[in-house]
């Protein structure tokens, strides 16, 4: 029902490490792995789709290609990696990268409904139990029309897929840089709806500017159950929203408030047929807490509850970990970003990142190797002086949103 969107660069091993001391049902979806890029290392997957099994499922993989043979040998030769845990593989059809358009694949695959056919057809032959999925937008600018995306769902259809992601805006294939296409074409939600209606023997999730559980609520036509407590002052995203590259910025609904409580529900239930699940992109990196209370709304089963001590806790303790075994991705730099949002919403937050920014150059711009840089050095003196005991010990508690401990 409830899943966190591929972010390249983003939705690493580190990043779904942390989710999980927050959310442990929603399900994650790693970056997007290129299928040559583990057909050309076959003893060195660990460094493209390394997963920790005891922590981070249920977890899907993302595959970009636009060759069905490889796309199938990249599914064969991933299923069954650590475990064969993964709980679906999807095909990326909506990346706007430029080279993805140059490569011919990502959102370029859209305009060739037949050959993702082909794709997926290929990719559930060599599958043996893990679910195929594509992941694509309401189209682009060279085939944009309702008959052009039913045209492609067919494709995929044909080829075995009964559940995709929907990004609801085109990608423009010329004239705009990728950030320009995660904010610059419209939102289109209706169109999403209506494919539900069109195809109702498929499933579709929905994706693209979703920022709250109220917003979420309408395109799953749930009532609108959660209570927020009004905030006082609020982070936000001058960019506009999108799933494949977070901003600075942040909403904040569980620090600093007032009393009143409310219930939100900023926009209608949809007329048209609900969708199957809800994807969240961005928001999901610029305020992690956001899904601190998901496991329990959406999922009816209890949250994992932690302070934000604990869970930052938990997470310096698997840094430390990654670095004493020198894992891949397990320099300083790269362990701290997932954290570089991690107090969203407390009145000191934007000085802390400031200070934590200029605390990984400092540390890791020297001529000392990154790895032998300990990231608890780093974090706890950005903290210093800027997240508050009271904000750190708040956990989420049985009514949706942040208590003290």
């Amino acid at each position: 029902m409830l899943s966190i969107a591929p972010m390249i660069s983003w939705t690493d091993k580190n990043y779904r490490f942390l989710m999980r001391q927050i959310t442990r049902q929603t399900v994650l979806y790693t970056e997007m792995v290129m299928d040559s890029a583990l057909l050309h290392n076959p003893d060195r997957l660990e460094d493209f789709i390394d997963f920790c099994p005891a922590v981070e499922p249920p977890l899907a993989l993302q595959l970009g290609g636009s060759d069905p043979e490889k796309l199938g040998a990249a599914v064969e030769l991933s299923e069954f990696y650590n475990g064969g845990l993964f709980s679906e593989i999807n095909l990326n059809c909506g990346c706007p990268s430029n080279k993805a358009k140059k490569a011919g694949f990502g959102a370029e695959l859209m305009l060739e409904p037949e050959l993702v056919r082909q794709i997926v057809h290929e990719m559930i032959r060599k599958s043996s139990k893990t679910e195929i999925t594509v992941k694509c937008r309401i189209g682009t600018n060279k085939r944009h029309s309702w008959e052009d995306l039913v045209e492609f769902v067919e494709s995929c259809k044909a080829g075995g897929v009964n559940r995709m992601i929907i990004h609801s805006r085109i990608c423009i294939l010329s004239g705009l840089s990728p950030a320009q296409n995660r904010s610059v074409p419209p939102l289109q939600y209706d169109v999403v709806h209506r494919l539900v209606d069109a195809f109702p023997d498929m499933k579709f999730v929905i994706n693209g500017g979703i920022r709250s559980f109220s917003e979420a609520d309408s395109h799953l036509g749930l009532e609108t159950r959660q209570k927020f407590r009004l905030s006082r002052r609020k982070c936000s995203d001058p960019e506009g929203e999108d799933e494949d590259k977070p901003s600075g910025g942040c909403t904040d609904w569980s620090s600093n408030v007032v009393e009143q409580e409310c219930d939100m529900n900023p926009v209608p239930l949809w007329s048209a047929s609900p969708v199957h699940g809800v994807m969240i992109g961005r928001e999901a990196y610029n305020n992690p807490w956001m899904l601190a209370d998901a496991d329990r709304y959406y999922f009816g089963v209890p949250n994992p509850s932690l302070s934000r001590r604990e869970a930052l806790e938990n997470y310096l303790q698997y840094c430390s970990d990654a670095q004493d075994k020198g894992e891949f991705k397990s320099n300083a730099a790269v362990l701290c970003k997932p954290l570089h949002n991690f107090f969203c919403g407390s009145p000191m937050n934007k000085i802390y990142k400031r200070k934590f920014d200029t605390l990984i150059k400092k540390f890791t711009s020297g001529k000392q190797n990154p790895r032998e840089v300990r990231i608890d050095d780093i974090v706890y003196e950005a903290i210093d002086g800027t997240i508050p005991d009271s904000f750190l010990d708040e956990r989420m508690g049985n009514e949706g949103y942040m208590v003290p401990s």
